[in-house]
Parts: C-alpha cells; structure tokens; sequence
C-alpha cells in the first residue's frame, strides 16, 4: 500500500525513497551491538541510509537523524564492540561520497557545488513555502498560469497559519490525513487492541526519539502529508506489525479468536488490493485514502505510449482551458530535454509559442487539449 499501489510509487511527491532510506537506518542500529557481526557493514548501511534521505527528504532527514543520535547516544550500541570510530569512519566515508555526487549534481544544473535546484525553484517561482512561520519569497509572477496559480494556493496555505489556534484547528485534518494513510480502519483494529504493548516493543527497540521528532516536526509545519513521514514509515510498520502479533495470540475462552481476527484484517487488506484497480469501491479523498484513491492522469500515460511508436523527435503542446485545476499537470520533462523523445511544453501566446517551435522546429507537434473529456489529441495548427 505505502510503496507500490498509492500515490509514493505513482506521482511525482514520491515517498518510497525516502522510507527505504530510514527503514536502512532503523535497520541497522540494533545490529550495531551484535559483537558476532562486522558493525562496519551495519554502518555502511545506515551512512547508505542517510546519504538516500539527504536526497528525498533533507529536512525531515535531518530531524530523523538527531533522533537517530538521540537513540545512539542512550543506547551506547558500540560499548560492546570496542571501535566507536570504526562505526562513525564507515558512516563518514559513505556520506562523504554521497555529498561529492551531490556537489557534482548542484554544479551541473545550477552552476555551484553549493546551490541546489531546489534553491533555484524558491527563487524562481516561490514556493515550496515550507514553514509558515518562515518569510515567503517575493518573485515576480510567472508567466506560466499553473506556476502562479500553485504560488497563490501555496501563499493562502501559508498565510492561514497566522496563530496557534489556527495551527491547533488544522491538526484534527493533519492526524486525520495520517491516520488514513498510515493506518486506516482495517489496522485501526490491532492497534486498539494491542497499541501499547505494540508501543512498548518500539521504545524498547530505541525508535521513540526518531519517530516523536519527526512526527512533531511534520505536525507543526506548513502542512503534514503522508510522505512528510516517509523516513520514520518503517516504524509505523513495526507497531502494525507488532500488534497484529500480540492479536494473533489472543484467545477468548480457550478460542483463538485473536487468529481468526488478525487473518481477517489481512484478508481484508488483500481485498482491497484486488479491488482497486476496478474502481468499484466509493474513492477516497485525495491521495490519503486507506482504500481506494482517483486514478492519476491515464490519458497523458496512453498518449505516451502511443507517441513512442512514432518515428522521431515529438512535441506536444498542451492547452490548458482558464478554468484549469493547476493540480493536474501534463508537462514534465526528462531532465535532457534536448535529446528526449518526447518534450511537453504549454502554450502561452503567439510569440512565446513561435520561438518554441522554431527552436524544436525538427520535431513533429501535437496538440493536446488537456481540459477535454477524455483529452482531445491532433496534429499542431500551424
């Protein structure tokens, strides 16, 4: 559900790189203290980890990383393995590699080592607008609709959030979110049943300072989305899993009535899976739904499929109506846009839409329609 079917593994949020980054981590710290194993694959792991959410999820990374420190600092897992340095040069070396390629990356598209184009996104059109208690940038407006449009939403997101009861009132929606996402109805279940033991099991393992740290960050900020919490999901997972293995050995009078509920949930669970590609269960809101959530944009995706069996270089242009919802996008690039077999691009008046074509004047147009049900498709008046 988390990393195949929902929206982490099928939009451009993502989410899964992030949780593989920190379950790497999560992983690796209780086998630090194994004397019969080499600690230094273990921190080879956890630098691995790192470097990954360095990449996918930096801030959350950072905050999930102090947690980490937390969790090590208690814990103490090199005492019994002699070589604290040993952990620490082996997680060193691999971050070092990793900021390196980074360095690389940054110099390459924005022209210093130390700029990201992440840097140059904010200066560029705005937003993100990650922290409401942050100064929002001051750029000037777009000349692409859907840009300035996602600046407003982003700017009445970020100015709604002018008090702490403002932020007090948002957090049954963030938790609502979450729980939807993370949990849902189907895992609601163990969980009431067997949350604390569940929970003492975690902070036995050392995971409680990860997971607090995180989860209050992303509850405090500008807004909570399921992916925010990417880094400590495997978490999640461990209480989930945990409970439904104290369910399992529930009895009620001499009956396994614990199994019969925990193979239940797990049917269930399965159902859904099944089910969802029919969209024959009612959608849920957004993409937080537990169940079943609005398929992404097939029609770009068919229309792919059919401009990769023509010959050479194509360019669709798309038409977005003035009522356009900015949330559902049709132009995405490949990072060489020169050299991919298919370049989108929007209109946006005659002149502007005259250099583009002439400067891809090689390449066969398309019009799309994007608005149209379904999206309407045909060469490009010239």
């Amino acid at each position: 559900h988390y990393g195949v079917i929902s929206y982490w593994m099928n939009s451009y949020w993502g989410g899964a790189h992030a949780a593989i980054g920190g379950s790497l981590v999560l992983g690796a710290l209780p086998r630090l203290r194994n004397p019969h194993r080499r600690a230094w694959l273990f921190a080879l792991l956890i630098g691995a980890g790192l470097a990954i959410l360095a990449n996918s999820r930096p801030f959350e990374g950072l905050l999930f990383t102090i947690g980490v420190l937390f969790a090590l600092h208690r814990r103490r897992p090199w005492s019994n393995l002699g070589s604290a340095a040993r952990i620490a040069g082996a997680v060193a070396m691999v971050l070092l590699l990793a900021a390196a390629a980074m360095a690389t990356y940054f110099n390459a598209v924005t022209g210093s080592p130390f700029r990201t184009p992440y840097q140059v996104n904010r200066e560029t059109y705005g937003w993100p607008m990650t922290q409401f208690w942050l100064p929002r940038t001051i750029v000037q407006p777009s000349i692409h609709a859907p840009m300035l449009n996602y600046y407003l939403w982003e700017l009445q997101a970020h100015n709604q959030i002018h008090s702490p009861q403002a932020l007090l009132n948002e957090l049954w929606t963030r938790f609502r979110h979450l729980w939807s996402f993370f949990i849902g109805p189907l895992l609601t279940l163990p969980l009431l049943l067997f949350g604390r033991r569940a929970w003492r099991d975690v902070r036995a393992r050392g995971l409680l300072p990860p997971l607090v740290i995180v989860l209050v960050a992303v509850l405090a900020g500008q807004s909570a989305v399921p992916h925010y919490l990417a880094p400590v999901s495997g978490i999640f997972l461990v209480l989930i899993v945990q409970a439904i293995r104290h369910l399992w050995v529930w009895r009620v009078r001499g009956r396994d009535t614990g199994a019969f509920l925990a193979l239940t949930v797990l049917a269930g669970l399965i159902l859904i899976v099944v089910v969802r590609p029919f969209e024959i269960v009612p959608m849920g809101e957004g993409a937080f739904s537990w169940c079943c959530v609005i398929p992404g944009n097939t029609g770009r995706a068919k229309l792919i499929e059919m401009l990769d069996r023509q010959p050479g270089g194509q360019l669709v242009m798309v038409r977005y109506k003035p009522n356009h919802y900015f949330h559902i996008e049709w132009v995405y690039n490949e990072a060489d846009i020169d050299s991919a077999k298919i370049v989108w691009a929007r209109e946006i008046d005659p002149v502007e839409d005259a250099r583009l074509l002439d400067y891809f004047h090689d390449r066969k147009v398309w019009l799309v329609e994007a608005d149209e049900n379904p999206a309407f498709v045909e060469p490009y008046p010239r």
